[in-house]
């Protein structure tokens, strides 16, 4: 007989064949295996509610970014538009100084 399990309670002649008994060493090893398993799933498991956590905040602070943005980019436009109205009024003022110089005519327009 070959012993081929941890008592050897499987060999036929278990009378003439001897096998050491290693269940218990067997079952340590496996146990302190899964043990380690274990310890690292948990270090896994913390290392991903950290990058969990850190994207969180990245996000959070790419919102407030994207949000400041869109503030300022409404202030630009509002400026651009004020100045185009002001271009607009100025325009305005040239084109009558100018009809009424080519008219003949003397005097200042204000704005």
């Amino acid at each position: 007989g070959i012993c081929d399990c941890c008592d050897g309670s499987d060999e036929w002649g278990a009378s003439v064949v001897r096998c050491e008994d290693t269940c218990i060493a067997e079952a340590r090893e496996a146990y302190q295996e899964q043990i380690e398993q274990l310890d690292t799933f948990r270090q896994g498991l913390q290392a991903r509610k950290k990058l969990e956590e850190e994207g969180a905040q990245i996000i959070a602070q790419k919102e407030s970014e994207k949000a400041d943005a869109r503030s300022k980019m409404s202030q630009a436009e509002k400026s651009v538009s004020d100045l185009k109205a002001k271009v607009d009024a100025l325009q305005a003022v040239v084109d009558a100084q100018s009809t009424s110089t080519e008219n003949g005519e003397v005097g200042t327009a204000s704005v």
